[in-house]
């Protein structure tokens, strides 16, 4: 039996519990690790399911807002209204299969996507096919404006090709169709997982997919964006420069052409921002994946990596949901198409009491016994009424009855309220921009205080500050 001397016996018990510890420390970093992405695989599903619903939500209302005015009789007479028609039920396959599909799977622990190989097959083909083909509907739309902003003849006939819109956007499905319907052969199910077949196709399927639902749509963008905002300020340059020695008209001229140019600036800067900053990401992420994919790595760095690529895809639906909303806040003429479309559908809800509030400070209006029509033409309403609240006299509270001529209200969907065949009182499109509206009382609404065209503002053209109509019982 090996003897040793005290000194030696307490060197071996240290170095024993030395290990020890270390084994401790060891065991409880790994713990702890373990704990923290439990901790972040909840974070990433709570923040995931409520992002999801949310651009669920807002992208249909998006797509049905967009396929309400460009679907219009009227606009279909313009082949980029064809064009964003298409785009815009594209997207709506898009969020109600690829990304309905995950909020079922991921949010609600239904399997689809890895249980069902129809569902796995159609998801990875729908996921690539929806992106390309919306998007490239969308780029159409925006060569056909840049091609009707152009000088020379040769390229501005090509613009509003009627004919041309609807053969491409039947040739576009098709074509990306053939390019990417290999993933309704090849996708398959393997360990529970959908996912292409390792080797060649693996790779070859995910870079595809990097540049063509990712960078080249936001390069191709840009350029768009670029060509088309010079071509229309070149447009604005050669309508303004022949009229400089008439100022009392260029004035206004220019007034009118550049907030065209505005609106349209803003529009598509906003579009080429939002393609930026959420393809180029995908590109990256995409990128990162395939590079990566054979490395070791960490259980905390895997769960940080999946909560990115989480926020990252979900990140790239958002250029297809804001489409609708960047037109709303910067078209003038697509909000009116969606003001008329509401006023069709709340039509026939009876008696209406009209408060309007000039930018002098005056408060008149009137009441219609009768509902507002979108169809145009006048209306006879016998117990509708025009009154005077405050105005630039300091005429004390007035009503003005409906002398019965049937010419009570006047209905016309683009602009305002309309009272009386004269018209008594007068509301225009863009009321609270120009100085349009106007009162002409004593046509059909008795012109009680014999003032005539003066009687609400102390002038006959005003401009309106704000708008309020009521709904009565």
């Amino acid at each position: 039996m090996e003897r040793y001397d005290w000194n030696t016996f307490s060197l071996i018990i240290e170095s024993r519990l030395s290990d020890e510890e270390e084994l401790t420390a060891e065991f409880e970093e790994h713990g702890n690790e373990q704990r923290n992405c439990k901790k972040l695989h909840v974070i990433a599903l709570i923040s995931k399911d409520k992002r999801s619903l949310f651009l669920w939500t807002t992208g249909n209302i998006g797509c049905i807002g967009n396929m309400i005015v460009y679907g219009s009789r009227k606009s279909r007479k313009q082949a980029y209204s064809i064009y964003l028609f298409a785009s815009a039920i594209a997207d709506f396959h898009y969020f109600n299969f690829v990304l309905l599909t995950r909020i079922i799977q991921d949010g609600f622990g239904i399997l689809l996507i890895n249980r069902y190989t129809v569902v796995c097959k159609l998801r990875q083909f729908s996921t690539l096919w929806g992106n390309v083909v919306g998007f490239s509907l969308f780029s159409f739309a925006t060569i056909d404006r840049l091609l009707s902003a152009q000088r020379q003849n040769k390229y501005r006939q090509w613009s509003n090709r009627i004919d041309l819109a609807y053969k491409m956007i039947v040739f576009i499905p098709i074509f990306w169709f053939l390019l990417i319907g290999h993933r309704l052969i090849l996708y398959r199910i393997t360990d529970n997982i959908c996912s292409p077949p390792s080797g060649f196709y693996s790779y070859y399927d995910n870079y595809f997919q990097v540049i063509f639902s990712s960078l080249f749509p936001a390069i191709s963008m840009s350029i768009l964006t670029y060509l088309l905002i010079k071509s229309v300020r070149l447009v604005v340059q050669r309508r303004i420069a022949p009229m400089t020695s008439l100022s009392s008209i260029t004035t206004p001229h220019r007034s009118m052409i550049n907030q065209l140019d505005t609106r349209l600036t803003i529009m598509l800067i906003s579009e080429s921002f939002i393609a930026v900053i959420t393809y180029v990401p995908y590109a990256i992420q995409l990128s990162y994946a395939n590079i990566t994919q054979n490395w070791y790595k960490s259980p905390l760095r895997i769960a940080w990596e999946n909560i990115l690529t989480e926020l990252i895809h979900l990140f790239s639906y958002v250029f297809f949901a804001t489409s609708f909303y960047v037109s709303l806040f910067s078209n003038v003429a697509f909000r009116r198409k969606i003001l008329n479309f509401i006023t069709v559908m709340t039509e026939g809800n009876g008696p209406t009491m009209t408060l309007i509030q000039s930018t002098t400070n005056c408060l008149f209006g009137g009441y219609a016994s009768k509902s507002w029509q979108s169809s145009s033409g006048f209306v006879d309403a016998s117990e509708s009424f025009l009154y005077l609240l405050t105005n630039a006299n300091g005429n004390q509270p007035t009503k003005f009855p409906y002398n019965n001529d049937g010419k009570a209200l006047y209905n016309m969907n683009s602009y305002g309220p309309i009272f009386g065949g004269g018209a008594d009182l007068y509301i225009s499109s863009q009321s609270n921009k120009y100085l349009c509206s106007y009162c002409n009382l004593g046509v059909s609404y008795s012109n009680s205080l014999d003032l005539g065209i003066n009687t609400f503002t102390g002038s006959q053209f005003f401009q309106t500050s704000e708008i309020e109509i009521f709904k009565l019982s």
